[in-house]
Parts: C-alpha cells; sequence; structure tokens
C-alpha cells in the first residue's frame, strides 16, 4: 500500500493510478505522509473537500493538492472529473494499483476515526496493519482518516459514507473533547457520541474508543471529561461488547499524568504518548475476553466478573499511622498483615482475596504524592 504526489494530472510510476473516492483521498494523506519529515507531513485537517463547483476538468483529477496555487486555496481537494487536467503547481495524488483494491478485499478492516488525536497518530497502518507496506489481500488492513478539530456529530456524519467503502469490522474512535471545549454540556456532548457510536455497531463493527485525556492545557475542562467519560463507560455495559472503552485518563493518571505524555502544547499526545495508545489499543484488539473498558492495559469491567483482572493499588495506605504498600503487606506475617481492615480490599492479589474484592474499594486512607506533598 503506497501513495505517492506528482505535480501535473498523470500518474508517472508504473502500476499507480488516480484515487477513485474523497474517502480513499482522506485514507490516502496518512498513508503518504509514513516516513515523511514533519514539513513534508499533510495532515487529514488539511482536505478541503470536493470541488465547490462540481467535477472540473481544469483541474487534476481526483485527490490533489494545492500549495500556494493560483487559483486554488492550500490544502487537498478531490475532482471527480473524467480526465482531468495539469493546472499551475497542483500535484495529483496517486495509489499503487492496490492500494484501494485492499480497501475492499482485506479480511479484516481497522478504521480509525475521530479528531486530531487520531489526525496525528502517525503510521497506524504499519503499526495496526499486517498488510502494510506489502500488498497482500489477506490479514489486516488498516486506515487513518482523523481530522483535526472534529467533534462527534462530525464523525456521525462521515460513518455511512465511511462504512460504505471500507466495510470496517473494527473501529478506532476518539472525540468529546472539542465538543466539551466548544460549550456543550457532558450529557449533550455524550448523546452526540452515541450517535458517533451506533452506525458502525449496527455495522456490526466493534467500536475501540478511548476516553478523554487530563491535559495540562485543559484543566478547567477536566471535571466536565470525567462526567462523559462515566457516561460512556456506563453505557459500554449495555453493548455486549461492541463498545470497548479505553479509559487514557486512568491510565495517564497511573503513570503520574507526566509531561512526557504530551506535546508541547500540553494538549495534544507526544511521542510517548501515542506509545502507551499503541500498547493498550494492541492488548484490547487482541483480547477475546469480552471485556468492557480496560486501563493501564487492564480489564477492569467486563460482563463476566472471572474477565476482570485482579491488582493492587499501586497507592500506599495508612496503616497505624505509617504509609505502607502491598509489597510491606506480603513480607512477614502476611496473613496477619492482610487481616487488618481495609489491606485485602486495597491489596487483593497480593492478599488472595480477588474472588471477594477485586472490585470493592478499600477502607484505609491511602497517599497520594502530588508536587512533592503528600495528600490523603
Amino acid at each position: 500500500m503506497s501513495i505517492s504526489l506528482h505535480v501535473g494530472n498523470s500518474c508517472p510510476t508504473s502500476g499507480f493510478t488516480h484515487i477513485s473516492s474523497w474517502e480513499a483521498c482522506r485514507a490516502a494523506l496518512s498513508v503518504y505522509s509514513v516516513g515523511k519529515e514533519l514539513n513534508e507531513i499533510i495532515d487529514g485537517s488539511d482536505y478541503n473537500g470536493l470541488e465547490p463547483s462540481g467535477p472540473d476538468e481544469n483541474w487534476p483529477k481526483g485527490c490533489y493538492y494545492c500549495d500556494n496555487v493560483d487559483s486554488c486555496d492550500d490544502g487537498v481537494w478531490f475532482n471527480d472529473a473524467s480526465v482531468g487536467s495539469s493546472n499551475g503547481g497542483a500535484q495529483v495524488f496517486c495509489g499503487n494499483a492496490s492500494f484501494e483494491l485492499m480497501i475492499a478485499s482485506s479480511q479484516t478492516t481497522l478504521l480509525f476515526v475521530g479528531d486530531s488525536d487520531v489526525d496525528f497518530w502517525e503510521e497506524v497502518e504499519s503499526t495496526f496493519g499486517t498488510q502494510f507496506p506489502n500488498d497482500s489481500s489477506h490479514g489486516t488492513a488498516a486506515y487513518n482518516v482523523g481530522y483535526g478539530g472534529y467533534t462527534c456529530k462530525d464523525v456521525k456524519n462521515e460513518s455511512s459514507d465511511f462504512i460504505s467503502v471500507f466495510e470496517p469490522s473494527k473501529v478506532v474512535l476518539v472525540c468529546g473533547e472539542n465538543d466539551l471545549s466548544d460549550g456543550s454540556s457532558p450529557a449533550v456532548t455524550f448523546a452526540s457520541y452515541q450517535t458517533a457510536v451506533m452506525p458502525y455497531v449496527h455495522s456490526g463493527a466493534t467500536v475501540y474508543s478511548f476516553s478523554t485525556k487530563p491535559e495540562p492545557a485543559t484543566t478547567g475542562l477536566h471535571n466536565k471529561y470525567k462526567q462523559l467519560d462515566s457516561l460512556i463507560k456506563d453505557w459500554a455495559a449495555t453493548l455486549d461488547g461492541k463498545l470497548v472503552f479505553i479509559d487514557t485518563s486512568g491510565g495517564f493518571e497511573d503513570l503520574g499524568n507526566g509531561v512526557d505524555l504530551y506535546h508541547g502544547d500540553k494538549l495534544h499526545l507526544s511521542e510517548v504518548g501515542y506509545q502507551y495508545w499503541e500498547q493498550w489499543l494492541t492488548i484490547a484488539l487482541e483480547d477475546s475476553s469480552n471485556c468492557q473498558v480496560w486501563r493501564s492495559g487492564v480489564c477492569v469491567q467486563a460482563s463476566n466478573e472471572d474477565d476482570i483482572a485482579c491488582i493492587d493499588s499501586p497507592l500506599d495506605f495508612i496503616v497505624s499511622k505509617r504509609p505502607r504498600d502491598c509489597d510491606w503487606a506480603s513480607r512477614g506475617n502476611s496473613v496477619k498483615r492482610c487481616g487488618k481492615k481495609g489491606v485485602s480490599a486495597h491489596c487483593p492479589s497480593t492478599c488472595g482475596t480477588c474472588a471477594g474484592e477485586k472490585c470493592s474499594d478499600s477502607g484505609r486512607k491511602f497517599v497520594l504524592k502530588e508536587t512533592g506533598a503528600k495528600k490523603r
């Protein structure tokens, strides 16, 4: 699967052809950007749409790109012209012969949709697609059609077209933060989120949805973020495994929510942040237990409680006015230590009490370290 870009209206490389649909054009932008330098990357949000006045034979056929070209707004356009023509420095995108064939012939298609967190997620084609870069018509094909700035309504509005063209069996979705940032309430955003999810669910696909992120730049929205995430978690329990929720917020908090997880703008993900997303998504995609909610690569909500992971809390807790942890509970007289009130709920794996307490709250005060000071 390969995309090239050439000035003019023709595809000079043998075996390459014009992109035949706007949906494939959107996917082509991410494929083209694989391995490119930062100044060469063309984002999903650079896509402007169809020719404003309909098919235009005066511009390149199919998917084309303008950068400082007379009479053409900068960005990517799709022109459904029969022949098309060269025009100034306009450049046409070309896909190798199997690019669009694989869209229809893949045994499994993993489609990434949503806002800038998806748009800026580089090389999902090679990370999650077994067909990239070879041209086998078997295995999994991954496509990224994310668009910076999208709301859940925007995702919903394109869903039927993407379902028709890509026929995805699995969909990775990120949306909701822009809705809340634009002033929508968590309840209204959740309703919009549902309309984005259900077309894919009704088509037979499983949706893997990342939660909001506790970004340093949006602390004023974090309470709304938590409300939205809570609504989605509860809803996931009603969809029989067709919506899998990956709790980014909880996972990042488990990691300390350091600035290294974010880009310099303290809003978008850094390479480190995306590495965790790739790790957590891979675990969720490979799972067969019907888990509904994941946190830090561990199942924390499932229709069958036996599928829920039993893990100890990473936080210290207070015993006899001193901070302790689950390593302390495992040493010495562990039976006596685990028998102290609340310890087995805090350390169910260590204390061997998973069956009764892996979903219960600890009754002990716990220690949370924030900027060097201990909070309880």
